[in-house]
């Protein structure tokens, strides 16, 4: 069984295009053959050659582009936030990368999305986002819009900046930090992580280096909550990403059984 996976080009910046490289890399460690796809202007080249390949969309695709018999809708997202389909054919397979996103993927497919269906795969380096109490604290905070960019309005940046004003801040971007480690440092030489984006790992990243976690929501600043403590001692369930190769291979095989 070969896998394609739907994915933007690597970057740092993004835990869920770091999420699907990083499937890709651990099925080839399980046996199978596994390819990320990411030169998207191809798309209408490479539909002659795709076979019986399982291919892996993430949430953000339209439909199925390369016009695949055998497709795996991966939610890393809520279905419908950015844009993108917030329903999925019952001929998808679809997959969840958290329990918070089990309801909505729940929302868009008559599947039952259970327990089988999450497949969490951790790109939060355990050895890298861990507290350094002997670093200085040089800054007071440190700023995240991402994909908050799509809710954002005067209000909620306005809170930001009340929030900010008189206090040592560096802006987090797409290319700054431009590594891992320098995002780990940054948020081991921070006091405080702000971001309108609710839904990045950066929050789970900062707090594991023992910054303080701050949402800043339309009606005011909000505390990130969550526990985060399973990221600092293990990298990523494998038996997840292998439970998740054998029901693309038991489905597909007895969907092509009953062609």
């Amino acid at each position: 069984m070969k896998f394609l996976i739907f994915s933007p080009p690597y970057r740092n910046s993004s835990a869920g295009i770091r999420v699907l490289h990083r499937l890709a890399q651990e099925l080839i460690k399980l046996g199978y053959h596994s390819f990320v796809f990411t030169d998207w202007r191809e798309t209408a080249r490479l539909r002659p050659y795709v076979g019986d390949c399982v291919v892996v969309y993430p949430e953000v695709i339209r439909g199925n582009p390369l016009g695949a018999k055998n497709v795996v809708r991966y939610v890393l997202n809520t279905p419908g936030y950015l844009g993108c389909d917030s329903t999925y054919a019952d001929s998808e397979l679809v997959f969840v990368h958290s329990r918070a996103l089990m309801a909505g993927a729940q929302s868009a497919t008559r599947q039952v999305i259970d327990e089988s269906r999450l497949m969490e795969i951790s790109v939060i380096e355990p050895w890298l986002f861990q507290p350094k109490p002997e670093l200085e604290r040089a800054y007071d905070v440190c700023f995240w819009v991402g994909k908050g960019a799509n809710v954002a309005d005067n209000e909620t940046m306005t809170r930001v900046n009340d929030y900010i004003r008189g206090k040592k801040f560096l802006q987090i971007t797409y290319e700054l930090p431009s590594t891992r480690e320098g995002l780990a440092h940054l948020f081991q030489s921070c006091h405080e992580f702000l971001t309108i984006d609710d839904f990045t790992a950066m929050l789970m990243e900062a707090k594991l280096c023992g910054c303080k976690t701050t949402i800043m929501r339309r009606h005011g600043p909000e505390d990130y909550a969550e526990d985060v403590s399973r990221f600092s001692t293990s990298w990523y369930d494998t038996a997840a990403i292998g439970n998740f190769a054998n029901i693309c291979r038991e489905t597909f095989e007895r969907c092509e059984a009953a062609a």
